[in-house]
């Protein structure tokens, strides 16, 4: 599942192309990613009715909370609004107003937003339909000149070494890209007009269709800025303003809960999944199944800078890939997973002290700790 910095990754990708664009086209190809988050026998909004929302309108911002993103909506006319995040005090134009409707996306377990120059969709469907899969340099979208063709990739960079990669691992990714654009998994696309008359096609792909798009109202989520309908119980993640640090290690210090289960619970810190949690808790010294009411304020306030530290550095290297199912806007996998110290690492040394790091079953799921490192007590 996407954490924050993947989110956040996704986010800013989407920010610097299509902010201020405006919908002029929607074909939903599944409507299975059109059901309510969570309640999926929900009844949910048709295709064209999902189209008849977006078509003609503006995305004047691209924000997040935790794992959730969305793209606030205007009329045709109004102008873009470039505060971040938007709030209920933000100044409008007198003659536009605040948005009250906003896309959301929801990328679930596999769901991927790739983002093309209008046209590239159909080269993607002809290259693997006729076996040229796609040859020759890839190029990030910002730096794409609209007379050398339609097609947007990004050049794939090695982190640890800081050199681009070979043409031949290029070619690869470009390949792999193309035939995400034209295989089965594609759920949705979206045609965009640039604020530069450039057209692009954002496709949103989910190969398992845990994901979700939705057209949402937006509401005051009670501190004073507009979120999503869905968005509105969830509580602020540890790099936004709002977010009240000590309120919530007060409610970290009542609880009998363990460490873990209180940095994964959305109502009381957003953002923080199974990675993230692991090596946070591992900065900070704490065995992860020990009760909140059984730490010290002064560690938690660790535990809580560690997140934001772990989170700081998977964003440098644009989140954490396992397979190909996690990519930004351009196709690019993360390398933050060469950093990770004790997530999916049992036997291998602590990359502190050297002992054995170890996995215990944690729900459904499983908790990684250096035992020397981070002791039950």
């Amino acid at each position: 599942m996407p954490e924050l910095p993947e989110v956040e990754t996704v986010r800013r990708g989407l920010a610097s192309h299509i902010t201020g664009a405006v919908c002029t086209g929607v074909d939903v190809i599944d409507e299975r990613i059109l059901r309510r988050h969570g309640a999926p026998a929900a009844p949910h909004p048709s295709g064209s009715e999902f189209a008849s929302s977006l078509e003609g309108r503006r995305i004047v911002a691209v924000e997040r909370r935790g794992k959730f993103l969305w793209m606030p909506l205007v009329e045709l006319g109004y102008g873009v609004q470039t505060a971040r995040p938007l709030n209920v005090q933000t100044a409008w134009p007198p003659q536009s107003q605040p948005p009250s409707e906003a896309l959301t996306a929801h990328l679930g377990m596999s769901g991927q937003l790739l983002l093309r120059e209008s046209g590239a969709v159909q080269e993607a469907v002809s290259s693997v339909a006729s076996g040229n899969l796609l040859r020759g340099p890839m190029l990030p979208m910002s730096s794409v000149d609209p007379q050398q063709g339609p097609a947007v990739y990004a050049q794939s960079r090695d982190v640890q070494q800081g050199n681009t990669r070979s043409a031949e691992f290029g070619d690869d990714r470009r390949s792999r890209m193309a035939q995400a654009l034209a295989g089965p998994h594609v759920r949705a696309r979206l045609a965009l007009i640039r604020e530069d008359e450039r057209p692009v096609e954002l496709s949103f792909v989910d190969q398992r269709i845990f994901g979700r798009l939705a057209v949402e109202p937006l509401a005051d989520d009670g501190r004073g800025r507009l979120v999503p309908s869905s968005v509105a119980a969830i509580a602020p993640d540890p790099l936004e303003p709002a977010f009240d640090e000590d309120a919530v290690i007060a409610r970290m210090r009542a609880s009998r809960a363990s460490a873990k289960s209180l940095l994964l619970d959305q109502r009381l810190v957003s953002g923080v999944g199974n990675i993230y949690a692991d090596e946070a808790l591992w900065r900070s010294h704490i065995y992860w199944a020990r009760a909140g009411h059984d730490i010290a304020a002064r560690t938690l306030h660790r535990l809580l800078a560690s997140v934001r530290e772990v989170f700081a550095e998977s964003l440098a290297q644009g989140g954490t890939s396992f397979d190909s199912l996690y990519v930004n806007v351009n196709g690019e996998s993360g390398y933050f997973s060469r950093s990770l110290n004790v997530y999916g690492r049992a036997g291998k040394p602590c990359t502190r002290c050297g002992t054995p790091i170890r996995r215990e079953r944690f729900g459904s799921r499983s908790s990684y700790y250096c035992p020397r490192c981070q002791r039950r007590r």
